[in-house]
């Protein structure tokens, strides 16, 4: 008989839901009988509480507007908060620590790419995907800024302005 894999997810947001479909259905092409099973949030949050989770789809971080998102998923002091997977590696820690505190862009690049390389290394998460954001406005807007954050389009809307 197949493995059986339970996936969890709690339900509503579009990207996740389609990744859990895909997912299971990837899965099973292997042979492996991937159950996908919704969940309320309370459910969820229990299981990353109690670590009764084989594996977990989370946002890992949102590097297109900082780098430094990834210290929050993987420092040490971050275990039993954000760091869901409990990965600890000094090296990675001494990285991240410097990125966060160096104004440099050159030097700030350069240490990134070292900590993407442990990271690459290490596996510790297994980016799934790194969703596009679009966003088009007219010529007579003046002030409008991309964010990233594609749930957050208009996160500087107070500074718009519209030219006649």
């Amino acid at each position: 008989p197949a493995t059986e894999v339970r996936l969890s997810i709690v339900p509503g947001q579009r990207d996740r839901d389609t990744i859990m479909t895909v997912l299971a259905a990837q899965l099973k092409e292997v042979g492996i009988n991937a159950v996908v099973n919704q969940v309320e949030t309370a459910v969820m949050n229990d299981s990353i509480a109690k670590r009764s989770f084989g594996s977990i789809l989370s946002a890992y971080g949102l590097f297109t507007v900082d780098p430094a998102a990834m210290n929050a998923r993987l420092t040490c002091a971050q275990i039993g908060g954000a760091n869901l997977v409990r990965y600890c590696n000094p090296e990675m820690d001494k990285l991240l620590a410097e990125g966060v505190a160096t104004a440099d862009e050159t030097k700030r690049k350069a240490i990134y790419a070292q900590a993407q390389k442990i990271f690459i290394r290490d596996v510790p998460i297994q980016v799934l995907y790194v969703p596009d954001t679009l966003a088009a406005t007219s010529d007579r807007v003046q002030g409008f800024k991309l964010n990233p954050l594609a749930t957050d389009a208009f996160w500087n809307a107070a500074d718009w302005t519209v030219s006649r």
